[in-house]
């Protein structure tokens, strides 16, 4: 069991990490946990001493996880599986606990060495001045939308994103969809029809919104002025969330590193017949993407809404022994709690051509879930796994039809997802 020495730099700044470290490790999200506590120390203890060449995969797994020296750190990767974890721990801290710490310590992706930097400061946000009139509740979602894209904000810079590094090949289900010739068209979520179900308690169905007269169907009599405002402000502009927006980001730079051709186009702009054939990725539940209930009937885990909740649900079509009928998340949206994403990959094409129809789709009870949906999408191993786990295989070129789709548990925490795992798998194919 590692036990650090005694002979720290007497220098303020030294001192001020050294305070920094001994808060972390007394805070929740370390308090439990041993080995994570002894992870953190050592690996900043060195650094502070130094020493940052000791701060190595093998060095850590000897002096901390007790490992016999030499041994294979390829065969036994205990050392990575902690260093997510605390890397996890890390950001919960700073985003909780340690939300007022001048300083954040970080532990960069591809190295273990601890570093420091000054916390950024976000602009104090002006007072909003309240219009006669206005719905309060209008007001509020608003400023919630706000505090919500600043903490994702900083919440991204605390994280590195989860697409590819340069030079890695693209992952196996982007691969299935993307084209250097057909063009892949990216559809960004419209969140402000998701926000109307809050307000109008249903799910509105597909023509309310493709129909030109949209949304003419959600405006109920009876209505007051400002719910009947309020509805027409949220359906008349491009609403969307920074989550959406990064996941859309990575897709361009994945698509620009491999020369794909790749489009991008709100879900307001689509209609029905655009979905005929070609190549698509659906980011988002039906909620925020109502397109995505084209291809409900295909799939094992549709997305739906519980109105007795006010929550969007997964519906499992058929359930496999020991799985539930219903995926709900245990707390309401913005709320932290467990939650669950979807991936489906349905790929319907024609053979010796380029007709047919390939649709992923990135799916989520909430934001965070959805970042976690395409996360999954984004981690070649993860989602080789889940595939083996279906009992299925990486596709020839001569399998011309084949669905996969995972059903994925995460832990919502400050706008982000924690934790995931996958809870289901199912694939077909057929030539």
């Amino acid at each position: 069991m590692y036990q650090p020495s005694s002979s720290l730099s007497a220098e303020l700044d030294q001192d001020v990490r050294w305070q920094l470290l001994q808060r972390i490790l007394k805070s929740p999200q370390f308090l439990k946990s041993v080995r994570l506590r002894e992870f953190l120390t050592y690996v900043t203890v060195e650094t502070l001493q130094g020493a940052p060449e000791r701060v190595s995969e093998q060095q850590i797994g000897c002096r901390v996880f007790e490992r016999q020296p030499g041994y294979s750190s390829s065969d036994d990767n205990i050392v990575r599986v902690h260093a997510r974890q605390l890397r996890t721990r890390l950001e919960e801290y700073f985003l909780a606990d340690g939300r007022d710490e001048p300083l954040v310590l970080e532990i960069p992706k591809g190295s273990y060495v601890p570093v420091f930097h000054p916390r950024a400061v976000i602009a104090p946000i002006a007072p909003v001045a309240v219009t006669p009139g206005w719905n309060p509740w209008w007001i509020a979602v608003g400023l919630l939308s706000l505090v919500c894209i600043l903490l994702g904000v900083q919440n991204y810079s605390l994280r590195q994103g989860s697409g590819d590094s340069a030079g890695n090949p693209t992952p196996w289900m982007l691969a299935a969809v993307f084209d250097a010739v057909e063009p892949t068209t990216v559809v960004i979520p419209d969140s402000g029809f998701g926000a109307l179900r809050a307000k109008i308690g249903n799910r509105p169905p597909l023509v309310d919104y493709s129909e030109p007269g949209y949304p003419r169907g959600l405006l109920q009599p009876g209505m007051s002025a400002s719910d009947d405002y309020w509805i027409r402000a949220m359906t008349s502009r491009p609403y969307t969330t920074f989550t959406n927006l990064v996941v859309a980001t990575q897709l361009a730079q994945l698509a620009e590193r491999n020369h794909y051709k790749v489009s991008f186009r709100f879900a307001r702009e689509m209609n029905s017949r655009d979905f005929a054939e070609g190549r698509f990725i659906l980011i988002g539940s039906s909620i925020v993407t109502p397109w995505v209930s084209l291809f409900e009937s295909q799939q094992s885990f549709p997305s739906d809404w519980d109105s007795a909740s006010s929550r969007s649900i997964f519906r499992n079509v058929t359930p496999q022994p020991g799985e539930p009928e219903i995926y709900m998340p245990n707390a309401p949206n913005a709320v932290p709690g467990e939650a669950f994403g979807s991936v489906c990959l349905l790929v319907q094409r024609k053979l010796a051509s380029r007709g047919g129809i390939t649709v992923l789709m990135m799916e989520g009870n909430n934001i965070e879930s959805s970042e976690a949906a395409a996360r999954f999408t984004f981690d070649a191993k993860m989602s080789q796994d889940a595939l083996r786990k279906a009992n299925g295989s990486l596709p020839s070129t001569g399998v011309t039809q084949y669905r996969f789709e995972t059903m994925l548990r995460t832990r919502a925490v400050s706008g982000a997802s924690r934790d995931s795992e996958v809870v289901a798998t199912r694939f077909s194919a057929s030539k």
